[in-house]
Order: C-alpha cells, then structure tokens, then sequence
C-alpha cells in the first residue's frame, strides 16, 4: 500500500459508523424525531446488537450520541447537538448517507416475509 491509499483509507468512514450515524440522524431530522429503539436502530443500521452497543458507548464516550438502555437491554439512542451538527456535515451531501433498511418494524411484525413456504 502507498502514501496516497494510506491516506484515502484514513478519509473513509467505517460503513458500520456510518450506517448507525446515518440512521439517527435520519431520526433526528424526522418530524418528531429524535430518539430510535435499540431495536429499530439495529435494523436500520444492519449491525448486530452488541455491535450497536459497542459503537453506541465510544459515540457517548464523544460525546456524539445519548443512549439510555434499562435492566432488560432495551433502550433508545439519539444524537447530541454535537453529534447532529457532524453528521449535517457528513450527510449533506447528495449520495454521502449509506443506504439503511428504514422499513417499518410493524409492517410484518411476524416476519414472515422471511420464512420458508411449505407447500
């Protein structure tokens, strides 16, 4: 690897990053948005849970993001004014935010879209 690809990779947002930031501030832009489920957040992230809470404790720890999750593990996220005005930033560009399943978790709340058919 040279210099130049150094650098580029330096400049690239982790998808993962990208996609949780993404999606709350998609939230966050919403008219009467702000906070999303740990659940939904997953989902429209397309990370696995731990992976979620994981990158949600280092976004608090910046100051980027609140998270408030009870005894149980469920809980909600949304960004601070310092992690909107990032994101305004980094998303304001047409084709800057990554594609996100921001279908609604009640639409099939079965799932069972996703299930095999039995003739």
């Amino acid at each position: 690897m040279n210099q130049t690809e150094d650098n580029a990779d330096e400049d690239t947002l982790d998808p993962v990053l990208a996609g949780i930031l993404g999606a709350l501030w998609q939230a966050a832009r919403a008219p009467g948005g702000g906070a999303l489920s740990l659940a939904r957040l997953s989902k429209r992230a397309a990370v696995q849970m731990s992976v979620l809470r994981r990158v949600l404790t280092q976004l608090a720890e910046a100051d980027l993001a609140e998270a408030e999750i009870d005894e149980s593990g469920r809980g909600t996220a949304r960004l601070t004014a310092e992690g909107r005005a990032l994101c305004d930033q980094l998303f304001e560009t047409p084709g800057a935010l990554p594609d996100l399943d921001d279908t609604d978790d009640d639409e099939d709340p079965g799932g069972s879209e996703h299930l095999p058919r039995i003739h």
